[in-house]
Formats: C-alpha cells, sequence, structure tokens
C-alpha cells in the first residue's frame, strides 16, 4: 500500500501557480472595465470640488474685505458729514 497525503490539494496547478477561477476572472474583467472608469472619474470630481471649494473660500474672503473696505468708507463719510 502506497502512502499517500490526504492533505495535500487535489487540484493543485503546476509549478504552482494560482488558481484562478472563472468568476474571480469574470469580477477582475467587470471591475477593469467598469468599476475602474468610474472610480476615476470620481476621483477626478473631487478634485474638481476640491478646487471649485478652494476658489469659493477665496472668493468669499475677497468679498469679506470689499464689504468691510465698504463699511469703514462709508462710516469715514458719515464722520466727515458731521
Amino acid at each position: 500500500m502506497a502512502a499517500t497525503n490526504q492533505n495535500a490539494p487535489t487540484n493543485t496547478p503546476p509549478n504552482n501557480a494560482p488558481i484562478i477561477s472563472p468568476m474571480k476572472d469574470a469580477v477582475k474583467k467587470i471591475i477593469e472595465e467598469h468599476v475602474a472608469p468610474l472610480k476615476a472619474e470620481v476621483d477626478r470630481m473631487h478634485r474638481l470640488h476640491r478646487i471649485q471649494s478652494i476658489d469659493l473660500i477665496r472668493l468669499k474672503t475677497e468679498m469679506k474685505a470689499l464689504m468691510d473696505a465698504h463699511r469703514e468708507e462709508q462710516e469715514k463719510e458719515l464722520e466727515d458729514a458731521q
């Protein structure tokens, strides 16, 4: 009777190459074709949103500075008028 290792896998590919199931291959293909482009688009939109947020903050700061300058100008005109 020959001794056999019952714990050894029966479907081991040559050279210990990984077994790729059709399901995993299909999922990988879907990710490459559909999910990866969507992720790239989301990343692009995040960058664009970040840039727009920075622009909005800059505009708010400039607007506040202009409003403060206008308020000071009005106060000065009121003082000069009195």
